[in-house]
């Protein structure tokens, strides 16, 4: 399962890197869904991961699995509004866990500030582009 989430996190850690932001893989006590592979800037989580593997019925094609997987990025996102949207959930379900707002953070509070949109726009390409990098073609 390692490999499956470097695979998924890698490239989102290497665009937060064109952005000049360093990001380390790491649990964030008292952050949400939390886990192995968050990844962190200066401590504060800005992406969460999951992964599933799902085992096929017999089928033609002889698949017997495949990976889910899915990382949240908060690039422009009011984080602590964003947990509180999470904490609220879990109050009305009847749950007792809550979460600290102050752990988490988005990408743009690392960066200068610009237009609505700029940031998310520039983090797409970036990590579009890391993909391709990471899959060995040029093409963009």
């Amino acid at each position: 399962m390692d490999m499956l989430y470097t695979a998924l996190c890698e490239p989102v850690r290497l665009a937060l890197g064109d952005f000049g932001l360093t990001a380390r893989y790491g649990e964030v006590p008292g952050s949400y869904c939390d886990g192995r592979f968050n990844l962190n800037v200066q401590g504060l989580k800005v992406t969460g991961t999951a992964l599933r593997i799902a085992f096929a019925p017999e089928n033609p094609r002889g698949v017997q699995s495949g990976v889910m997987a899915q990382a949240m990025i908060m690039i422009e996102a009011d984080a602590g509004a964003l947990t509180e949207v999470v904490n609220t959930f879990y109050r009305e379900a009847g749950g007792e866990r809550q979460f600290d707002p102050a752990v988490s953070a988005a990408v743009a509070d690392f960066l200068p500030a610009e237009a609505p949109g700029v940031r998310t726009k520039q983090f797409r390409e970036a990590l579009w582009a890391q993909f391709h990098r990471l899959a060995g073609s040029g093409d963009s």
